[in-house]
């Protein structure tokens, strides 16, 4: 397999928008940005790992920003989501940019769960790119802060932490993952994508706990490795810049430049470390 050429660092992913989705879908917790979307779809096709006749498809799918991105461009998807009003936002999606493409968007959307892949699809040699599912800030300004269960898989050492999240009342839910971790949970989709999919991309962002940023892309490194799969390349979708600007009396203050939400820059203001970047993971299905 060809080895990654291309800059490791991606910037400008997060400018502009696309009219290609109806405002009442912002009301999803975490939204792909346009840009990295459509640079995601690039990529793949730039590393021959993406091309016409093979079909893309997100088991997590939200409300299809990857998906549509993909069927912009021509290729046919598919888009696993569990929870009822996603798949409404999804539908919604699928006439939306139909309509503003003026032709059908080829985007096939079945209900159910991530973790039982195998069984809701026939297809296989899949290109899956996703973002797992984010939980929402607490009302405060620590971003993030616990976000994820990470409490480690058998035979897998990772720091005990708590998951809450705001993404859905369905039954088996990830974002809102009570019995298992929210690890565990993960475990169980790159196994069964190993099963339907030989590429597969996903997109990470670290939280901030307490007062130190989680390494959630190596965390997910390891999943991957334990489920047949294997690291192509690595990017970094830069969020924001961080710069310092001259101020009377020969002080400087810090500003930055770039995408910040609201709370993550209250979090930024109070001194805390946040993530000024997501991770890109690329990988292929071991043989």
């Amino acid at each position: 397999k060809a080895r990654c050429r291309y800059e490791r660092e991606w910037h400008g992913c997060y400018l502009g928008n696309y009219d290609l989705q109806p405002p009442e879908v912002n009301a999803h917790p975490a939204k792909a940005g346009w840009g990295l979307a459509f640079r995601i779809i690039e990529h793949l096709e730039e590393l021959g790992l993406l091309y016409p006749g093979r079909k893309v498809l997100d088991p997590m799918a939200g409300t299809g920003r990857f998906l549509i991105a993909a069927g912009a461009k021509g290729y046919e998807t598919i888009a696993v989501e569990l929870e009822p009003k996603f798949i409404g936002f999804l539908e919604q999606s699928k006439s939306y940019a139909s309509k503003r493409l003026g032709r059908p968007l080829s985007m096939e959307i079945v209900q159910g769960d991530a973790r039982n892949l195998a069984q809701l699809l026939q297809e296989q040699g899949l290109v899956c790119v996703s973002s797992p599912p984010y939980g929402n800030p607490r009302d405060t300004t620590e971003e993030y802060d616990d976000k994820y269960d990470l409490r480690h898989p058998p035979g897998v050492r990772w720091g005990r932490e708590s998951f809450r999240g705001r993404y859905g009342s369905a039954n088996g839910q990830i974002g809102q993952e009570r019995d298992g971790t929210y690890l565990e949970a993960m475990l169980a989709v790159y196994q069964e994508l190993a099963k339907v999919a030989d590429v597969l991309v996903v997109t990470t962002k670290n939280p901030t706990r307490r007062g130190s940023l989680r390494n959630l892309a190596l965390d997910t490194i390891l999943l991957l490795r334990m489920s047949e799969w294997e690291i192509h390349c690595y990017h970094r979708a830069i969020l924001f810049e961080e710069l310092e600007q001259a101020h009377l009396f020969d002080d400087t203050v810090k500003r930055v430049v770039g995408r910040m939400s609201f709370f993550k820059r209250l979090s930024w203001a109070k001194g805390n470390v946040v993530a000024d970047h997501e991770d890109i993971l690329v990988a292929v299905r071991r043989c």
